[in-house]
């Protein structure tokens, strides 16, 4: 029994999430434009390795388009160590997964499957261990910002023993 007979055709469902990813890249405010023409690069050449595929034809990734994916995906788990908004991560996903099918048929480098579990796992986390912390560190701003403008009673009486102080001190001088 053929693919094509049972719902959408796995090309459909790739060629669907390749235009999503398409449109989603030139709005990325995470990627500077070096990196989103190498994303471009990347997305056209995976798509003609997966219409060759469904055409039947072998496909052979070279060693440079080999490095430019393991590049994409170093890049894309550096970024979701940050505070990444909701469709970022839904690309990150994206990427990651269309990679890994790709990987398994063409690109065969088993280096590539510890970053794509990586980034996997930060797609599906909703916290990133830096984000964790800089929220974390807001809070204990917040706490010694109130903590400064806290004046306990005994600062007032060293405040008065301070200024007797002085003022016997000046006494003292103007002897």
């Amino acid at each position: 029994m053929s693919n094509k007979n049972m719902g959408k055709s796995p090309i459909k469902k790739f060629l669907e999430i390749y235009s999503k990813m398409r449109n989603y890249l030139p709005k990325s405010k995470y990627l500077n434009e070096k990196q989103k023409a190498l994303f471009f690069e990347i997305l056209d050449q995976i798509k003609n390795d997966f219409l060759a595929l469904n055409a039947d034809l072998k496909v052979r990734a070279t060693g440079e388009m080999k490095s430019k994916v393991k590049e994409s995906l170093r890049i894309l788990n550096k970024i979701l160590d940050r505070n990444v908004d909701q469709s970022f991560r839904n690309f990150s996903y994206d990427w990651d997964l269309m990679v890994f099918n790709w990987n398994n048929q063409v690109g065969r480098r088993p280096d590539y499957l510890p970053i794509i579990e990586e980034i996997r796992g930060k797609t599906f986390s909703k916290r990133t261990s830096r984000s964790s912390i800089l929220e974390d560190l807001d809070l204990i701003e917040q706490k010694l910002r109130s903590l400064a403008r806290y004046r306990p009673p005994i600062f007032e009486l060293s405040q008065h023993y301070l200024k007797v102080l002085r003022e016997e001190l000046r006494k003292l001088r103007e002897d």
